[in-house]
């Protein structure tokens, strides 16, 4: 077994403290290991992470998985998605013995706290990370979700950009001052109804609409004052680009097409 060699510095600071070596095993040897039927479902989605992020800073000595021997088999009692990362890896397993039941491995990954994009967003501040400073700006002017503001900033609303926020590889790509005005224009919806105006689905849509070169947001505020009972909530985007039509065209000579 390799010991760790402790620095000087590490050596001064835990000069009082006991030390507990733990067997760490290293092996290439995937086949000894199995999966319990009763633990969580594997996600894709999770191995595919790991081995993400295994790919860009690998820690896996550090990270090694807990097993026990059941029936001469080496089951896992906590580890199962770093384990699958690192076979599709090809990468060695670490791994210690635990005392761990079967019945206590949900009870202990529920006690496990996953780190929320609050969490990441202060992580990353205080790592100085300019973009994440950029959101944390606009947090402060506008009320919306964080996760609003990742895809509106981001330029996408696809989940990839919440992964790539709490990897760290955040960037504010779109031109800041057209999402000042987008956010500042559709403040002015918050008279006619707080639930729409502050809807993710509406945002997305209304940031489609100011592209148009036919569509005039004044004259759309305007039109709403005489119909607001038609500027509703939405589940479906389609539904939010009939919606801005209809209200758009109301009186209107030249017919707006939003789709």
């Amino acid at each position: 077994m390799n010991k760790y060699i402790l620095s000087d510095e590490q050596k001064e600071i835990t000069k009082d403290d006991e030390i507990k070596w733990i067997p760490i095993h290293k092996t290439n040897s995937y086949t000894k290991f199995y999966l319990f039927d009763s633990n969580r479902i594997v996600k894709r989605s999770k191995v595919t992470k790991i081995k993400k992020e295994i790919e860009n800073n690998d820690l896996s000595e550090e990270n090694f998985i807990k097993v026990d021997i059941i029936d001469g088999k080496l089951y896992i009692h906590d580890g199962q998605h770093r384990f699958i990362a690192w076979m599709e890896l090809q990468k060695p397993v670490y791994y210690i013995f635990s005392k761990m039941t079967k019945d206590a491995i949900g009870r202990f990954a529920s006690m496990q706290d996953k780190w929320t994009l609050e969490d990441f967003l202060h992580h990353y501040i205080m790592e100085d990370k300019h973009h994440y400073k950029v959101l944390t700006g606009f947090r402060k002017q506008y009320p919306y979700p964080i996760t609003t503001l990742i895809g509106l900033l981001g330029g996408s609303f696809h989940s990839s950009r919440l992964e790539e926020f709490r990897m760290g590889q955040f960037k504010a790509s779109e031109d800041l001052s057209f999402v000042h005005d987008v956010l500042g224009k559709v403040t002015d919806f918050k008279q006619f109804s707080d639930r729409v105006y502050r809807h993710r689905l509406f945002l997305q849509v209304y940031c489609d609409a100011l592209t148009n070169p036919e569509f005039d947001h004044n004259t759309f505020v305007h039109k709403i004052s005489l119909k607001p009972e038609e500027f509703a909530y939405c589940d479906k985007m389609n539904d939010y680009f009939r919606m801005i039509e209809n209200i758009y065209n109301y009186k209107s000579r030249v017919v707006l097409r939003m789709f």
